[in-house]
């Protein structure tokens, strides 16, 4: 009676740790949606290279915890990411998105349908489901009403990886705020308003970037080196 009292409680034990470890600090790359029944393939072209999703669990207030992209950015930007372990399904409290306009119209009709997938279901819980098929991990994020998001592991390059750790400083900032990264070279960084409005766009900047005629406020500013980028935000004193 004993061992299986055992057995038991260490199952319940792994069971209750959670299942959010296996979907968060993993790039994952969206192969397609299916909304109404219709699928919806994820553009890859010059202007959309891949579009991918990033959750993240770190404790920076400075990394958002939600972060994809299709032409514009679309983040959880000061929305709450809540994971219902050990039930495998996560809310969020609020998006936000960038503001540009897609130059292909495949893309900006699969951006539409892509942000209004979780729009829809703000701060309702999505489902998710990890499985692996072949040595490649898969994700599905299903909503209530059946429509589905799907992805599969994106395998960061060394040149990937090294954009993951890239950070800026001073947070918050008056005169500048400094890249703080291990790529040599950064193609290119764009500023936003945290409505989306973009204030500044600089191609090959130097790792300080002058802030000193920008408000005061939070910003969202957006690293890109080769085909990758990564999102990061910034308070202007």
């Amino acid at each position: 009676m004993h061992i299986i009292l055992f057995v038991f409680i260490l199952f319940f034990s792994i069971l209750s740790y959670g299942q959010s470890e296996n979907l968060v600090d993993i790039t994952w790359r969206c192969t397609n949606i299916v909304i109404n029944g219709d699928i919806i393939e994820a553009p890859s072209n010059d202007e959309v290279v891949r579009v991918v999703l990033q959750m993240i669990q770190d404790n920076d207030t400075d990394t958002d915890d939600f972060a994809s992209n299709v032409c514009n950015s679309f983040t959880s930007s000061d929305g709450i990411v809540t994971y219902n372990d050990p039930e495998p399904t996560f809310s969020v409290s609020a998006f936000t998105q960038t503001l540009s306009i897609c130059g292909y119209a495949e893309n900006d009709f699969f951006e539409n349908n892509y942000f209004g997938f979780f729009y829809d279901n703000t701060n309702i819980p999505l489902s998710y489901d990890i499985n692996n098929v072949n040595d490649l991990n898969t994700l599905t994020i299903t909503a209530a009403n059946g429509d589905t998001a799907n992805y599969e592991e994106f395998v960061l390059s060394i040149k990937d990886n090294s954009l993951k750790q890239t950070s800026i400083s001073p947070n918050p900032a008056k005169e500048k705020i400094n890249i703080n990264s291990n790529i040599n070279i950064i193609d290119k960084v764009e500023i936003y308003s945290i409505t989306g409005r973009i204030i500044k766009s600089l191609n090959q900047p130097n790792s300080a970037i002058d802030i000193s005629n920008i408000s005061e406020g939070i910003y969202i500013i957006k690293i890109f080196s080769s085909n990758s980028f990564i999102i990061k935000r910034f308070v202007k004193n």
